[in-house]
């Protein structure tokens, strides 16, 4: 282990080689709301959109390694579904709602890459957040399953999925 001044949250305990890949923490774990959706058909999914609720961002997980970060404007008075390119029935699946279907309606290289969804967007059921030297780490909690999601700083991304 490093000899950092910020210890890493216990519950990223689980993620391999975290300090050597990662680096040093630089504050405190969050564990605020992240909301998710995955793109495209998996279980193996190499698509994602994570929302952080304190800071009003939708991340975009391109199946390149890239991310990019959207200011999430999306508010209860717009219509969940901000277009329908399929010209069927508005729902969810295919489309995705609220915050993460305004970024993918509102830039066409986002809905040509992405594609549609098979799963409903969700809430991680726990979530820890914790930034580092090399960028942050996001573990989402649900039921059996952890997923790492490390977003570096120079736009890159991985994501792990922990049975």
């Amino acid at each position: 282990s490093r000899d950092c001044e910020v210890e890493s949250d216990l519950d990223l305990a689980g993620y391999p080689e975290l300090e050597s890949v990662m680096g040093c923490a630089l504050a405190p774990a969050l564990s605020e709301a992240v909301g998710f959706n995955e793109f495209g058909s998996g279980p193996e999914f190499n698509k994602f959109m994570l929302w952080l609720s304190w800071e009003d961002q939708i991340y975009t997980h391109f199946p390149n390694g890239t991310w990019r970060a959207s200011v999430d404007d999306w508010t209860d008075e717009m219509s969940e579904f901000s277009c329908n390119p399929l010209a069927g029935e508005p729902t969810s699946p295919p489309l995705p709602r609220r915050g993460f279907g305004k970024v993918w309606c509102d830039n066409p290289d986002v809905r040509d890459t992405m594609g549609t969804i098979t799963v409903e967007e969700r809430l991680c059921q726990h979530s820890v957040i914790q930034m580092f030297e090399n960028g942050r780490v996001i573990a989402c909690f649900e039921d059996a399953t952890i997923r790492y999601f490390k977003l570096f700083n120079d736009n890159t991304w991985q994501a792990v999925l922990q049975p």
